[in-house]
């Protein structure tokens, strides 16, 4: 069996930016998952922040709904409510590689 060719390291950053709050948020990460997580951090603290939320219950709303009293979600609850507006972040919203020394063309 013929071994792979192992792929050189390549040097950069991991980048991602997200339109929101009225301002174009933009993070480095060392990896894919350190900037992925400093942006969805910052997107829980600042939505938080915005709209008088506490953080840890808004980070527990994205894997345990809020109940109503029938025991269906909520619609109406503004955690729930944080929980769409979240997803809908970073549906389509992922970090890139970006190479030192070579130029992309966007």
């Amino acid at each position: 069996m013929a071994k792979k060719k192992e792929q050189p390291t390549r040097e950069g950053v991991w980048m991602m930016s997200l339109d929101r709050f009225g301002y174009d948020l933009v993070v480095v990460g060392r990896t894919k998952e350190d900037a992925l997580h400093a942006m969805q951090a910052e997107y829980v603290k600042t939505y938080a922040k915005y709209n008088e939320l506490d953080e840890s219950e808004l980070r527990s709303a994205l894997i345990f709904p809020v109940l109503d009293e029938d025991g269906n979600v909520d619609e109406y609850d503004p955690r729930n409510e944080f929980v769409q507006y979240y997803h809908s972040a970073f549906e389509d919203a992922e970090p890139r590689f970006y190479e030192f020394g070579k130029v992309e063309w966007e």
